[in-house]
This record gives C-alpha cells, sequence and structure tokens, in this order.
C-alpha cells in the first residue's frame, strides 16, 4: 500500500492492530501481530467486514545494514472477519 492510502486509511479509522483500532500513526508491531485494513462491509452480511490483512511472521535485523529491518509477513487480500469489538463503521459519505 502506498503511504498516501495508508494515510487515508488511518484517518477514515479504518486501520486495526489484533482488532483494536489506532488512534494514533506511530504503533510497533511484534511477531504474531494481525494489522488489518477494512475495505467496507461486507455486501452479503452487514454484519461482517472484509479487510485486507497481514500477520507479522518474522523480523529481523538486516545483514547488509544494521539500521533496517527485513519482516516477514503474510498476506491475506481479501479476508472477511467478525466486525471488532469496537465496531468499525463506514465514514459517513460511504
Amino acid at each position: 500500500m502506498s503511504r498516501n492510502k495508508v494515510e487515508n486509511a488511518f484517518y477514515s479509522n479504518s486501520i486495526y492492530l489484533n482488532g483494536e483500532r489506532l488512534d494514533k500513526k506511530k504503533h510497533s508491531v511484534t511477531i504474531e501481530d494481525e494489522v488489518d485494513v477494512v475495505r467496507g462491509l461486507n455486501t452479503l452480511n452487514p454484519s461482517f467486514i472484509d479487510v485486507h490483512r497481514v500477520e507479522v511472521l518474522d523480523i529481523q535485523r538486516s545483514r547488509t545494514d544494521p539500521d533496517k529491518l527485513v519482516i516477514k509477513v503474510k498476506r491475506f487480500k481479501r479476508l472477511t472477519i467478525d466486525n471488532y469489538a469496537r465496531p468499525w463503521k463506514p465514514p459517513a459519505s460511504e
């Protein structure tokens, strides 16, 4: 995702970390964290939402540049899940 799209998703309250909406931009992730970007309500059942999900599998320092990290992730392009405990709501313009 481009930085611009991430910025827009953050300001529309569509980024969740381990089921909790991110209220601040600066946040660290650790191994086994799940980062979701909400795409919207599921068209077949509006009590569910569709998300893009990334699971963090491993984090290591780069061998060539110790100031950089190499992060191994598993990506789910489209995943349908229950809405969160602090539910996602579509922006008023949708």
